[in-house]
C-alpha cells in the first residue's frame, strides 16, 4: 500500500489567538492551491466552539472542512489539545468558572492563580470529563467527511515546569508507585535510600524528587517522578488514540506533532519530552521540524539527526514520517545568524526532510491570524493573504517534491547501523542536570556516521527490541545508566553477529544509580575485554595519536586506561594505556574507546583534525558490510548533507539518493553513485550514464538522483 505525499500549512481555526474573518478563508485556500498545496492543518479550538456547558458552535471548523472539499483539499485535523491542555491551548471558561475544578499547581506551595487565563490541572475529573464527551463529538463529527487524510493526536504535547503538584496529581503519583513496587513500601525505600536513608511508612508519605545534586537528593524520587509526568502525557494520547479508533471507518492514519526541542540539547524548555514515547502512540511519527538549533551552530547535521530520530520512532519503517510543522516564513528569533535569514537553508532543510524519508512537509503557517503575539511571525503569506516571494520558492520546492510522489510515497531509509538513545541514561541524566553532556554525545555519534554518509537510525530499549534484525552495527554513546536485561539483550546482539562501538562509560551504573566497582557492570567483561576501575584528568599534554593521522588532545579531559583481559588494543595515549580496544565475542566485535570520543566529535567546529576518529568508524562499520551507498570527495568542510531512500525497503534494490548543499557558496565535488542500469537527475530532467560525477552546486542546491538496477 502506497504512502501519500502531503505538502500545506496550518491554517484556521488556531489553538489561540485571533483568526482572520472567516470571509476570507476561501481566497486563502484557492491561494494554497494555487502555491500546490493539497493539505490544511486546522484545530479543535474547544474554548471557542463550547463556551457553555453543552452549547457547541462549530461554523468555523465545518466551513474549512467543507471550503476544503470544495477546492479537493484535504485536512489534518489536530484533535486532541494543544502544549499542555485538552483540544486548545486554553479551557474553556465555564470550566474555569465551575466551582472546585482544580487549577495546577506549579510548586506544593504556589498560591492560586491569577489573571484572565487559568491552567487547570489535567487530572482533574470534570475537566477529564468534558474533554472527553467534546473529543468524541469532535470525532464523531468529521470521521466521515470526505476532506479529512489524517489525525494528529496532539499538537507539542508536554507538561508544565515540575508537574502538578496539586492534591489530585499526587494521589495518582502515590498509586504509581504502590503499582511500581508492588505495594511495599519498603521497596521503595530501599530504591529511594540511596543518598540517605528514606524510612516512609506509607507510600501517601512519598514526595517528588524534582533533581539530584550534592545535597538534593538522589536519583531513585527524581526518576521515578519524571517517569509519572511522561506515563501522564502518554495517558493523553492513549485517550486521544482510543476517542479516534471509536470514529475511524475509513482506517485514516494518525500522527502526532511532538514538539521540536525533544530532538536537541534544548529540551529543557519543554520538560523533555520524549521523541521515542510520544511517536509509539501514533501510525505515523511526526515532529515539528524547526531548523533553529542547526542553524545556529551552521550544523545541517543536526537537522539530519532531528530527522531520523522522529522518523526511528515509526513501528514500520515503510511508513517514513511526517514533519507536521516547520518554519514557513521570517522569524524574529536568531535574527544575527547569517544562515537564519537564508530562504535558501530553508529550502534544503526541507529538502533533507524528503531525503531522511518525510511523506508529509507541512508549514507554520499559512497566514491567517490577526490578533496577540506571532501573528507577524512565521508567515508564508502576506498579512493580506497575498503571495509573497518565500512562497513562491517554497512553492517551487513543494510542487516539486509532490511531482515526485509516484518515487518518493514507498521509498524509506533503510539503515543498518542504529545509535543508541537508552531511557535509563537519558532520564537519570535530565535528574542530574547533565543531559545536555548526554544529548551531545548522540548528536556526536551520529555526526560521524553523517560525515561518512551511512545512514543510521536512533533507537531506545523498546524500538531496540522491535528492529534489532535490521542492525549489523549498534554505537552506544555514553551509555552510563542501564538495566541488566537490557544490558544482556546488547550483550546477545554482539554474540549473534553485531558490532558495538562504545566507551568506557558503558554499564557504568545501574539503573537505580548503584556504581560498579569495575566497569562494564552486569558480568559485561567477558564481551567486552577489558575492565576500568577508574577515571584519570589528563593534567599533561596527552594525545590520542594513530599512525599517518593528526593527534587528537586530550589535555583536560576525563578518560579511562581500558585495563585489557582478552581484547586488543587498537591505539594507546601518548603517555601509555590502551585508548581503543577490540574484542571478539561469540560473532560479533565490540569497540571500546577510554575517552569521550563522542563529545570531542561533537563539540569540534571542524572536525578535519579528527580524520583518525572518522577513519576507525569507517573500518570498524565496513568490517561489519556496513558502508555508504555514495562516495563523495571534495567536500572537506562535510557541508554536503545526503540521503539514500530504498525502494520497497529492499536495500539492494532502486535507490533515491539526495544531495544538498547546505552552504550559501558554490561547491564542486566528485561522487560515485550507487550502480545502476539506468539513472536520471530528476529536478534537472537529465538522463545520467556514469555512476562517477563531477558535480557543481549552486548556493543551498539541491539534485536528487533516481538508480535503477
Amino acid at each position: 500500500m502506497k504512502n501519500e505525499l502531503y505538502f500545506g500549512a496550518a491554517y484556521c481555526p488556531y489553538a489561540k489567538s485571533g483568526d482572520i474573518p472567516s470571509e476570507y478563508f476561501e481566497r486563502d485556500i484557492i491561494t494554497m492551491k494555487q502555491l500546490g498545496m493539497n493539505i490544511i492543518r486546522p484545530f479543535v479550538a474547544w474554548d471557542r466552539i463550547e463556551r457553555e456547558e453543552g452549547v457547541y458552535d462549530f461554523s468555523k471548523l465545518d466551513l474549512i472542512f467543507d471550503l476544503a472539499a470544495k477546492h479537493d483539499m484535504k485536512i489534518l485535523l489536530n484533535l486532541g489539545g494543544t502544549l499542555t491542555s485538552w483540544a486548545a491551548m486554553y479551557p474553556p471558561r465555564y470550566i474555569v468558572r465551575k466551582k472546585g475544578v482544580q487549577e495546577l499547581k506549579l510548586a506544593p506551595y504556589d498560591p492560586p492563580q491569577f489573571g484572565p487565563v487559568r491552567k487547570l490541572c489535567m487530572d482533574d475529573p470534570y475537566f477529564f470529563e468534558r474533554a472527553k464527551i467534546f473529543l468524541d463529538l469532535c470525532a464523531e463529527r468529521y470521521c466521515n467527511h470526505p476532506a479529512l487524510a489524517a489525525w494528529s493526536l496532539w499538537n507539542e504535547p508536554f507538561y508544565h515546569k515540575d508537574g502538578c503538584f496539586c492534591p489530585l496529581t499526587m494521589a495518582k503519583f502515590h498509586d504509581f508507585l504502590r503499582e511500581k513496587y508492588d505495594n511495599d513500601i519498603n521497596k521503595l525505600n530501599e530504591k529511594w535510600g540511596t543518598e540517605f536513608p528514606v524510612d516512609y511508612l506509607s507510600f501517601d508519605e512519598a514526595e517528588p524528587g524534582v533533581f539530584v545534586s550534592f545535597s538534593g537528593g538522589g536519583y531513585g524520587p527524581c526518576v521515578d517522578y519524571l517517569k509519572f509526568n511522561r506515563a501522564r502525557v502518554a495517558g493523553w494520547l492513549q485517550v486521544v488514540r482510543d476517542t479516534i479508533e471509536r470514529h475511524n471507518p475509513r482506517n485514516l492514519k494518525i500522527g502526532v506533532n511532538v514538539v521540536v526541542t525533544a530532538a536537541y540539547n534544548s529540551a529543557s524548555q519543554h520538560n523533555y519530552p520524549s521523541m521515542m514515547d510520544q511517536n509509539s502512540y501514533a501510525d505515523i511519527p511526526g515532529f515539528s521540524a524547526y531548523t533553529f538549533f542547526a542553524q545556529m551552530e551552521e550544523a545541517p547535521y543536526l537537522t539530519a539527526a532531528a530527522n531520523s530520530l522522529c522518523r526511528s520512532g515509526g513501528k514500520d519503517p515503510a511508513n517514513g514520517f511526517w514533519a507536521v510543522e516547520g518554519e514557513a516564513g521570517q522569524s524574529s528569533y536568531l535574527p544575527d545568524r547569517h544562515d537564519r535569514a537564508e530562504r535558501g537553508w530553508r529550502i534544503a532543510a526541507n529538502w533533507q526532510l524528503a531525503a531522511n524519508g518525510a511523506k508529509m512537509l507541512m508549514f507554520w503557517k499559512f497566514g491567517g491570524r490577526h490578533t496577540d503575539t506571532q501573528t507577524d511571525q512565521f508567515n508564508l503569506a502576506g498579512f493580506d493573504g497575498s503571495i509573497t516571494e518565500r512562497a513562491v520558492e517554497l512553492s517551487k520546492s513543494g510542487k516539486a517534491f509532490m511531482n515526485m510522489r509516484e518515487i518518493l510515497s514507498n521509498a524509506n531509509v533503510h539503515a543498518e547501523a542504529a545509535i543508541l538513545f537508552a531511557p535509563d541514561t537519558e532520564l537519570a541524566r535530565i535528574c542530574d542536570k547533565t543531559y545536555t553532556d548526554y544529548i551531545n554525545a548522540c548528536h556526536g555519534a551520529f555526526r560521524i556516521l553523517n560525515e561518512l554518509h551511512i545512514e543510521c537510525d536512533f533507537v531506545d530499549e523498546r524500538m531496540f527490541r522491535l528492529k534489532k534484525d535490521r542492525y549489523k552495527v549498534l554505537i552506544a554513546p555514553e551509555t552510563i545508566f542501564i538495566n541488566e536485561k537490557f544490558a544482556n539483550e546488547i550483550k546477545d546482539f554482539v554474540a549473534n553477529g553485531g558490532t558495538l562501538i562504545t566507551d568506557y562509560r558503558f554499564a557504568q551504573k545501574r539503573e537505580d544509580s548503584m556504581q560498579f566497582q569495575t566497569i562494564p557492570g552486569y558480568g559485561l567483561q567477558e564481551a567486552f575485554g577489558y575492565y576500568v576501575n577508574d577515571f584519570t584528568y589528563a593534567e599533561s599534554d596527552e594525545v590520542f595519536a594513530v599512525d599517518g593521522f593528526k593527534a587528537v588532545p586530550l589535555k583536560d579531559i576525563f578518560h579511562a586506561h581500558l585495563n585489557l583481559k582478552s581484547a586488543e588494543s587498537l591505539a594507546e595515549y601518548s603517555c601509555g594505556g590502551t585508548a581503543l580496544a577490540k574484542n571478539s565475542f561469540g560473532k560479533g566485535k565490540v569497540y571500546s574507546w577510554g575517552f569521550p570520543v563522542f563529545q570531542i566529535f561533537r563539540k569540534a567546529k571542524t572536525t578535519t583534525d579528527l580524520e583518525s576518529i572518522r577513519e576507525i568508524f569507517r573500518n570498524a562499520c565496513a568490517e561489519a558490510d556496513v558502508v555508504s551507498d555514495l562516495e563523495i570527495t571534495g567536500d572537506e568542510n562535510f557541508r554536503m548533507q545526503t540521503g539514500v531512500l530504498c525502494q520497497n525497503d529492499d536495500r539492494n534494490g532502486d535507490k533515491v539518493c539526495f544531495l544538498i548543499n547546505f552552504s550559501d557558496k558554490e561547491l564542486k565535488c566528485t561522487v560515485k553513485l550507487p550502480s545502476f542500469a539506468s539513472c536520471r537527475e530528476i529536478l534537472n530532467d537529465e538522463d545520467i550514464v556514469s555512476d562517477k560525477l563531477e558535480l557543481e552546486f549552486a548556493p543551498y542546491e539541491t539534485k536528487i538522483f533516481e538508480c535503477k538496477l
